[in-house]
C-alpha cells in the first residue's frame, strides 16, 4: 500500500464515528444519494441509489443463488450483505478501512445470530481489509466473480489500471461489474466553498476521472460498456444537504465538525 493509500485508511479510521452521526445515523453508509425528488430526505436517496446500483446490475445480469458478488470499497457492508441475503447468494466486500470493516463483520455477526435464532440461513459473506489498487494480493484466482459492484469508492484507488485490469481478471465470462463513482466534471459553479470542503476534503477527492477517461480505461482492458451515465446534479444536492446537517454539529468543541 502506498503513502496516498495509507494516509486515506487512517483519515477514514478517524473518521468513521464523523460520518455515522452526520452522513447515516441509522444505516452508516458513506455514499452519495439519487434523488427522485428535490425534497427526498438524504437517507431516502441513499437507498434509492443503492437500489438503482443493484437494479442495474441485475438488469444487465440477474442475481440468484449462483451469483458471487465482490463489493469494492464496501465500507461497512450494507450493500452487499443485502445483495445477498436477498438472493441467497455468497459475497464479499473489500475496503481500505479497518473501521469500516470492523463495523461490516460486527453487523454481519448480529444478524447471522438473529437468523440463527429463528431458524433461519445464514448470510454467506466475507469481509477483507484490503487495497483496490492491489487485489491480485486477495484475489489470486480467475474469474471468480459473476459480479463487482462499487459504490462511490473508487476514487479513493490511487492505482486505477491495476484496479480495473484486475476486476476484468476476476470476473466470469459474461459477468458484470456495476459502478457508481465521482468524476471531475461536476458544475463547480453550483458548490459552495462549504461543499466543496466537504467533498475535497472529507471523501479524499484526490484523483477524479473525466467521463470519458472512464469509459477509456474500462474499454482498454477488456470490459465492454452497456450503460453509462452522469448524475451530477445529485452529487451536488447531496453535499448541499449535509452541508445543511452538518451546521448544527459547527459549534462542537471537536474540530473535526468544523466547515
Amino acid at each position: 500500500m502506498n503513502k496516498i493509500e495509507e494516509t486515506i485508511r487512517t483519515k477514514f479510521n478517524f473518521l468513521k464515528k464523523f460520518y455515522d452521526e452526520t452522513w447515516d445515523k441509522s444505516g452508516h453508509t458513506l455514499h452519495i444519494g439519487l434523488f427522485k425528488n428535490k425534497k427526498d430526505t438524504l437517507n431516502k436517496a441513499y437507498k434509492q441509489a443503492t437500489e438503482y446500483l443493484v437494479s442495474t446490475a441485475s438488469d444487465i445480469k440477474p442475481f440468484d443463488k449462483n451469483s458471487t458478488v465482490l463489493d469494492i470499497g464496501c465500507g461497512t457492508g450494507r450493500t452487499i450483505i443485502e445483495i445477498c441475503a436477498k438472493f441467497d447468494c455468497q459475497g464479499t466486500g473489500i475496503d481500505l478501512s479497518d473501521e469500516q470493516i470492523k463495523d461490516a463483520r460486527e453487523y454481519l455477526e448480529k444478524l447471522n445470530e438473529q437468523r440463527t435464532k429463528q431458524g433461519g440461513k445464514t448470510i454467506n459473506v466475507k469481509f477483507v481489509r484490503g487495497s483496490g489498487s492491489e487485489l491480485e494480493k486477495r484475489f489470486r484466482k480467475n474469474e471468480q466473480f459473476s459480479h463487482i459492484i462499487s459504490q462511490d469508492a473508487i476514487l479513493l484507488v490511487n492505482n486505477k489500471q491495476s484496479l480495473f485490469e484486475n476486476v476484468f481478471r476476476i470476473l466470469k465470462p459474461g459477468g458484470t461489474l456495476a459502478v457508481a463513482d465521482f468524476l471531475s466534471e461536476s458544475d463547480n459553479k453550483k458548490i459552495s466553498n462549504t461543499e466543496k470542503n466537504l467533498i475535497y476534503k472529507l471523501v479524499n477527492w484526490d484523483k477524479p476521472l473525466s467521463f470519458q477517461t472512464y469509459k477509456n480505461i474500462l474499454t482498454t482492458v477488456g470490459l465492454n460498456i452497456i450503460k453509462s451515465e452522469k448524475k451530477n446534479s445529485d452529487m451536488v444536492l447531496t453535499y448541499q444537504k449535509l452541508a445543511e446537517r452538518i451546521k448544527k454539529y459547527a459549534s462542537r468543541e471537536n474540530e473535526t465538525y468544523k466547515l
